[in-house]
């Protein structure tokens, strides 16, 4: 799930999508900004990556956007830390799910954290797996993955 704006961009995705057997079912279209594309040049000689943006005023998927889809139809649903606000309020309707849920209908959560970003941290006791960019765990003191798996054990969920 995610935002899309109607233009060539968001055409040449969802045709991505569905030549490669993706649903797409659950896009939010939006009706102000564009959708954003990017392009990652690969260093074939060091591995290094270099991201190039255009980044837009498109709007995030809402918590309102997100009540419209059917959580029995999901194993694992991943948030990708953007507007922390909105997506704990998501994470929270599939928690309540979860409560009810016998075990093996239960919903995997996975929350990433890759920007500095102080509101994105409140993610971190949510996921069932999380993930945390490098520069996240730099920015927290953390100066190897070691170190920052064992720091950041008090933040994240038991298990």
């Amino acid at each position: 799930m995610g935002s899309l704006a109607p233009g060539h961009i968001a055409d040449f995705i969802m045709a991505d999508f569905g030549n490669r057997g993706i649903d797409a079912f659950n896009v939010s279209w939006q009706t102000s900004g564009d959708t954003p594309c990017a392009c990652c040049l690969v260093n074939t000689s060091n591995g290094s990556r270099t991201v190039t943006l255009y980044d837009t005023n498109l709007p995030d998927v809402t918590a309102q956007d997100f009540e419209k889809v059917d959580l029995t139809r999901y194993k694992w649903i991943h948030w990708e830390g953007r507007n922390a606000n909105e997506q704990l309020k998501m994470i929270s309707r599939v928690e309540k799910y979860n409560s009810t849920a016998p075990k093996e209908q239960r919903i995997t959560i996975s929350v990433e954290i890759e920007k500095e970003r102080e509101e994105l941290y409140q993610l971190f006791p949510h996921g069932d797996l999380v993930f945390v960019s490098k520069d996240v765990a730099k920015s927290l003191g953390f100066s190897c993955a070691k170190d920052a798996v064992i720091g950041l054990y008090p933040r994240v969920k038991s298990g």
